[in-house]
């Protein structure tokens, strides 16, 4: 399915207000390990339980996990937490990737078997017709299969790309040589910069003096990268939602969830320049949803 044919395919969807988990629970756990152990594909009509609808509320969530984590970043930053700053960026990306699969019709589904106490994962996808749902197992790290789907629906990025932001995360989430530096001056520099300049303001080195400009731009090819691809990440989700919302037969759920997702925002103690950029993105979507 093409991605300009999802407001099309959800018009009539309402989201659903369970999530894929709270579904798959009440489905018996040993015959669907037994499938997935077998390696047999499961398929599940797409009307059982309205999955459209749950994936679409999924969607829904990750967008505003998303947009907390960029927020809490900057947040860490500006209390010298470099290291837990960009995992929490890294998170605010990562969500909005889910995000969008969510709408694509894919996801990675974790379910407890209270019998046994193991956790049993699944991915789960949409067929490319929008009339059946795929189940199979999951046999690589998970963060690579999100990344991997991502790239290969979307094609925003490539694979190269995406094995440096899975080994970004790694590297200040579990590799001691970069977190134990994080009181290091260098370290504490580098955090004053991530949360002093506001590298999503779209006019950031647009200077008159050019030797300034010059510095800004510099500024923010060496920082400003990531956090800016987070940004764009996030604004993609925004604008898909919004389309989705304004051929949906239910566009008021769309607006009470963007209204609470701009409340959402205007509780953080973030800067305030940052978070206003980021509640304009909200502002315009419930604009555009007002005006129907």
């Amino acid at each position: 399915m093409r991605i300009e044919d999802f407001p099309k395919y959800y018009v009539g969807v309402c989201p659903h207000y369970m999530f894929l988990k709270e579904y798959f629970q009440s489905i018996d756990v040993t015959e669907l390990q037994n499938h997935l152990n077998k390696g047999n594909e499961i398929k599940l009509p797409k009307d059982i339980a309205n999955l459209d609808g749950i994936f679409l509320n999924e969607a829904m969530t990750f967008l505003r996990m998303s947009v907390i984590n960029l927020l809490g970043y900057k947040f860490l930053m500006s209390g010298s937490y470099l290291a837990w700053g960009y995992v929490t960026l890294y998170y605010s990306m990562f969500y909005a990737v889910n995000c969008l699969l969510r709408l694509a019709g894919f996801a990675i589904v974790h379910i407890e078997d209270l019998q046994s106490d193991k956790i049993i994962r699944f991915l789960i996808r949409r067929s490319s017709d929008g009339k059946v749902y795929h189940m199979g197992g999951v046999k690589k790290s998970e963060h690579k299969v999100i990344w991997n789907n991502f790239a290969s629906i979307y094609k925003w990025i490539d694979s190269d790309t995406c094995k440096h932001i899975i080994w970004e995360r790694i590297a200040w989430n579990y590799d001691l040589l970069f977190p134990s530096q994080s009181q290091e001056e260098h370290a504490k520099q580098e955090a004053r910069i991530m949360a002093e300049y506001n590298f999503l303001d779209p006019n950031f080195s647009n200077f008159p003096d050019p030797n300034v400009a010059e510095s800004l731009s510099d500024l923010q090819m060496n920082y400003g990268n990531v956090e800016i691809s987070a940004g764009e990440l996030i604004k993609q989700c925004i604008k898909l939602i919004t389309e989705i919302g304004l051929k949906s037969h239910y566009r008021e759920k769309y607006l009470i969830f963007f209204r609470g997702l701009l409340d959402h925002v205007d509780d953080f103690q973030t800067k305030i320049e940052f978070r206003d950029i980021v509640k304009n993105w909200i502002k315009e979507a419930i604009d555009k949803l007002e005006m129907r």
